[in-house]
C-alpha cells in the first residue's frame, strides 16, 4: 500500500499571498476560489503603493 507523505508543518495547503484579504475570492479548506476570470491585483499596476484588490 501507497502511503501519503507526512506534511512537515502539519499543513501542506497555504493560501497565495496575493489571495490573502481580497474581497473578490475565498479560500475554502484547500481551495482558493475567485469569482473573477482574471486577478484584479495582476491587473491593476502599483504606482503609488497602495494596494488594490
Amino acid at each position: 500500500m501507497i502511503q501519503a507523505p507526512e506534511p512537515k508543518d502539519g499543513c501542506t495547503f497555504k493560501q497565495p499571498d496575493k489571495c490573502m484579504a481580497c474581497v473578490w475570492g475565498r479560500w475554502e479548506a484547500s481551495r482558493q476560489f475567485c469569482m473573477l476570470p482574471v486577478c484584479v491585483k495582476e491587473t491593476v499596476e502599483e504606482t503609488d503603493g497602495c494596494e488594490r484588490g
